[in-house]
C-alpha cells in the first residue's frame, strides 16, 4: 500500500464499523445444539451469526487473496493443532519452548507470530495452551455477533443422496439415504466491529515507514 490511502481504509486510524450483509436461501451460521439450523435469538427470533463464524469466513478468504505471501498464514486452521503452531512461534523466534518464558522471550514470540499469522495480527490469540506458553496477544479488531434486522423463519428441507453411509446398508439393497438441510429464505444482517489503531501498531497491522503501511 502507498501512503495515498482512503481515510475509511487507513489502518493508522481508529474505526467503528457497521457492516450489512444478506443471505438468500442459505444458512449463514448453523447451530450445532439445534440440528445445525440457522442460529436464532430465542426471545426475538432474529437470526444470529457469531463472531467466531465471521472470523472463520475471513480466515478462509485471506489465504486465497495472498496465496504466496508469508505474512498471511493462518494460525487457527483445520487439521493443525494450536500447540504445534505455538511451538513454531517459539522456534521462529529462537526461543526455547517453556511454560515460564521471560517477558522478553514472550515479546519475541509475539512478534514472530504477528509477523507470520494474519489472524494473530488482526484478532489476537491465546498462546498458553501447552508446554510452550507465551501468554496472549490482544488483537486490534473486535467483531460482535451479527443480528438480522427482522425475525427469521428457518425452513427444514428433506434431501436424499444416492449412496449410503454404511456398507451394510448397501449390501441390504438400499440405494438412497435421507437427510435434511436448513435455510432461511432471506435475511439482512447487521454486525458491528471496532478497530484500534494503537493495537494495530503493536501487532504489525500498521507498519510505519516512509513509503507504505501494510496489514
Amino acid at each position: 500500500m502507498t501512503d495515498q490511502i482512503p481515510t475509511h481504509l487507513d489502518p493508522a486510524r481508529r474505526h467503528d464499523i457497521v457492516m450489512l450483509f444478506d443471505v438468500h436461501d442459505g444458512n449463514p451460521n448453523g447451530d450445532p445444539d439445534a440440528g445445525n439450523q440457522p442460529r436464532l435469538d430465542a426471545e426475538t427470533y432474529q437470526g444470529l451469526v457469531t463472531d467466531v463464524a465471521l472470523k472463520r469466513k475471513i480466515r478462509d478468504t485471506v489465504p486465497l487473496l495472498h496465496p504466496d505471501d508469508p505474512r498471511y498464514k493462518i494460525f487457527i486452521e483445520a487439521d493443525v493443532a494450536l500447540n504445534s503452531q505455538i511451538e513454531r512461534g517459539f522456534a521462529g523466534a529462537g526461543v526455547k519452548p517453556s511454560k515460564k518464558a521471560t517477558p522478553q522471550e514472550r515479546d519475541a514470540v509475539h512478534k514472530w507470530m504477528c509477523d507470520n499469522f494474519y489472524d494473530v495480527r488482526l484478532f489476537g490469540a491465546v498462546l498458553s495452551t501447552g508446554d510452550a506458553q507465551a501468554g496472549h496477544v490482544r488483537g486490534p479488531l473486535q467483531i460482535a455477533f451479527s443480528r438480522s434486522i427482522s425475525p427469521m423463519f428457518p425452513v427444514d428441507h428433506a434431501i436424499t443422496r444416492i449412496t449410503q453411509t454404511r456398507q451394510a446398508d448397501i449390501d441390504k439393497g438400499e440405494r438412497t439415504e435421507m437427510g435434511s438441510k436448513w435455510t432461511v429464505h432471506y435475511g439482512l444482517y447487521r454486525v458491528h466491529a471496532y478497530y484500534s489503531a494503537a493495537r494495530g501498531l503493536q501487532t504489525g497491522v500498521v507498519s510505519w515507514g516512509l513509503s507504505h503501511r501494510s496489514i
